[in-house]
């Protein structure tokens, strides 16, 4: 016996039918949907970041919106996408000409990069990687307030950008004029931050923090910038709930927390900013690589304003349990690398430690990083978790074997001479110029080198020029610090004379 289906029943089927099909004929989602940090590079070789934002308008249009070098976000109405090549047009805003931007990039292993016409026809290349969450597992852990400014001088800042007219002057920071803007040399992840300031009537500046994101400052009584948000505002991104603002020549104070994006901002005591996500980074900023620790920097490119009592209190990495340190075992640390380094410094392999926190030569006591600074290679002593600003000063980190051990006895020879043959391939892959191992018992045996000394050795690992230097563990008895920095020390001399 046969049922006659109801019109209700066939109506229905063809509905869903219908349905099924359009959404079959639909674009599908591009991949160059989401956030990026772009970086510009101009004719003279700069650097000048950028941020890109893209996402879906209904079912089939590609719409964003772009921070450039200078200025307020501006929204892009439409993007195409096609044949991995992105393509975009952005209107001018404070730079020169009349044209609009004109982008085009190809999408290839999850970056993009390309060339930009710019409003006045200049021609410029660019690259952009995907913007990090920058999300936090647990709640930081704050450490000591620390004062950025002695009031007395400007000991632990450097001006960038232009001429310097920064001065302390009874224990005020003031930008007496027009000038180039302040910076720390420390570089900061998490942290609040408590600043007192004064401007003029107009006046105009801002604290841009980990030199990306700027916590507005200007006369917000009488300002017609109105989309950038005003005094409290992360400049043209978060808004204030209120003008919480004194008016000019009166001393006004932010505490600012930052964690991650996530950001806090209260003026003269007042909450104007809670717990908001900061997009990517604003007109201004030093760089576009949100995934690293930055400075605090003062903007005093646009006319007086004075500070006071600026104070840091700067997360501290928590370290991790017995338990969590055990069971790092065979764990790996991330290499510190990029192309054509001054010096890549190979450790033996990441002991326990290392391995629980993802970052070389971590566990406390390790000499490595105050020897790093005692003989001359960075201007300060690094945090394990600082590792990243070594790239900045064309030095970089890696290891011989991978996997982490409680202690290096737990290695075979095999595991060696199988890291010197993968330190051979990174060697032919990054062009370092000098390769310094660490660990006389370790090069030893990788390169069979029974008798090996410290200091130069005869043969080179492809192009690069071989230095063998002593383990920097705690543990190492044999070469105490004023040894140790001796022997690192002898090794920039070496590098810097064959530059």
């Amino acid at each position: 016996m046969f049922t006659v289906p109801s019109r209700i029943t066939c109506a229905a089927l063809f509905v869903a039918i219908a349905i099924s099909s359009l959404a079959a004929q639909r674009p599908a989602r591009p991949p160059v949907v989401g956030q990026w940090d772009l970086t510009l590079v101009n004719s003279e070789g700069q650097h000048l970041p950028s941020w890109l934002a893209t996402w879906w308008s209904g079912d089939r249009v590609l719409v964003g919106r772009m921070v450039g070098v200078v200025g307020s976000v501006r929204p892009i109405s439409r993007l195409e996408f096609a044949n991995d090549t992105l393509r975009f047009s952005l209107p001018p805003q404070w730079e020169a000409g009349t044209g609009d931007f004109q982008f085009v990039g190809v999408f290839a292993g999850d970056s993009l990069a390309g060339t930009l016409t710019t409003a006045d026809g200049k021609q410029l290349s660019w690259s952009g990687h995907r913007a990090p969450s920058l999300a936090r597992a647990a709640a930081p852990q704050w450490g000591t307030p620390v004062k950025l400014f002695s009031g007395t001088s400007t000991a632990g800042w450097h001006v960038t950008g232009g001429e310097n007219q920064w001065k302390a002057i009874n224990g005020v920071l003031t930008n007496t004029q027009r000038g180039g803007n302040l910076v720390t040399d420390q570089t900061y992840a998490d942290f609040k931050l408590h600043v007192e300031f004064k401007y003029p009537p107009e006046g105009n500046s801002g604290v841009y923090l980990r030199g990306r994101y700027e916590a507005q400052i200007e006369d917000s009584v009488v300002s017609r910038a109105e989309n950038t948000g005003g005094l409290g505002a992360i400049y043209g991104f978060l808004i204030p709930n209120q003008n919480a603002a004194k008016g000019a020549n009166e001393w006004q104070t932010y505490d600012i927390t930052l964690v991650g994006r996530r950001i806090t901002v209260v003026l003269n005591g007042k909450t104007v900013i809670c717990e908001a996500n900061i997009p990517g980074p604003t007109g201004g900023a030093l760089d576009s690589y949100e995934e690293k620790p930055g400075p605090i920097m003062l903007q005093g490119d646009h006319g007086p304003v004075e500070y006071r009592n600026l104070t840091i209190t700067a997360s501290q990495p928590r370290r991790p349990t017995r338990a969590e340190v055990l069971a790092a075992a065979g764990r790996t640390v991330p290499d510190v690398i990029a192309p054509r380094l001054r010096v890549l410094f190979c450790g033996i392999n990441p002991g326990l430690y290392s391995g629980a926190t993802g970052h070389h030569f971590a566990r406390p006591g390790n000499r490595f990083w105050p020897v790093l600074h005692r003989a001359g290679f960075t201007g300060r002593i690094l945090k394990p978790w600082e590792e990243e600003e070594l790239l900045e000063l064309r030095y970089g980190i890696t290891n011989l074997v991978a996997r982490a051990t409680a202690t290096a006895a737990e290695l075979s020879k095999e595991e060696f001479l199988a890291g010197r043959q993968r330190l051979e391939r990174k060697v032919k892959r990054y062009q370092p110029k000098w390769v310094a191992v660490v660990g006389i018992g370790a090069y030893r045996v990788a390169f069979g080198r029974p008798r090996a000394v410290i200091g130069l050795q005869p043969e080179r690992l492809g192009s690069a020029r071989l230095w063998l230097l002593p383990q920097p563990s705690g543990l190492n008895a044999n070469h105490q610090l004023p040894a140790l920095t001796a022997a690192f020390r002898q090794l920039r001399t070496a590098a810097l004379n064959a530059a």
